[in-house]
Formats: C-alpha cells, sequence, structure tokens
C-alpha cells in the first residue's frame, strides 16, 4: 500500500509543518478546513458570510484541482457556521458556487473559529479520478 500524498495548493496561505492543505490516500483526497484566508493569510470578506463562502470554497478548489480532482468529485463536505443566523447566506452561496453539485453534507453551529472574523470553514473529502 502507497503512503498517503501531500498536496500543497499554489495560490493558498501556506500550511504548517503539522497539517497539510490535502491528503491524498486511497483514490480519495481529504482537504482540510478550509477558512476565508487569501494567499497572505489575511481575512477575506470579513462580516459577509456570502463572501467569505466564496473563498472558502475557492479554497477547497484549489487543494482539489491540485491533488488532481474537482469540485465535480466532491463527495462530502462538513460546514462550521458561528451564527445560525448565517445559515441561509451559507446555503444561497453554496448552491450558487457547487451549481448541482450535492455532497453529503453535516453543517455544525460552533461557538468561534480560529480568528473571530471567520465566519465559515469548510472541510471536504473528493475522489480522485483513475487519470489523475
Amino acid at each position: 500500500m502507497s503512503r498517503p500524498r501531500v498536496v500543497d495548493a499554489p495560490g493558498l496561505a501556506p500550511s504548517g509543518r503539522a497539517w497539510s492543505q490535502g491528503i491524498v490516500a486511497g483514490g480519495l483526497v481529504f482537504v482540510s478546513g478550509q477558512v476565508a484566508w487569501d494567499e497572505d493569510g489575511t481575512v477575506v470578506g470579513e462580516g459577509s458570510v456570502e463572501r467569505q463562502c466564496e473563498q472558502v470554497f475557492d479554497n477547497v478548489r484549489r487543494v482539489l484541482d491540485a491533488a488532481g480532482s474537482s469540485l465535480e468529485h466532491l463527495s462530502r463536505v462538513t460546514v462550521y457556521l458561528t451564527d445560525t443566523a448565517h445559515v441561509a447566506a451559507y446555503r444561497a452561496a453554496r448552491d450558487r458556487l457547487l451549481d448541482g453539485i450535492r455532497p453529503a453534507s453535516t453543517l455544525v453551529i460552533v461557538a468561534s473559529l480560529v480568528e473571530p472574523q471567520l465566519l465559515v470553514e469548510i472541510d471536504a473529502i473528493a475522489v480522485v479520478p483513475e487519470s489523475a
């Protein structure tokens, strides 16, 4: 059995020594929780759930692309929101950004994320097509 392959995507804030942006193992890519950071680690869309969702899904897409997958192969997401008031805006952004892609999903309301300005975090699992 081969070792898991670490995925670091271009255009994202660098991962640390203790974690990876993604891991490819067993024909799947596991995407670490993504937040609305740009490549410099600056929060994008402060105060806007919709804008943060756009950045988060773009970050997920970048990791999937670097792993040889794509949003079309998204199988599961876990979504962490900091307030129930953000659910409708998240769902609207998700539906627009995923455009008919319907992964298995869990949504959790949490007290806070790693920085107080962050409103949403998403981790994901996708299939890596056999040709990748």
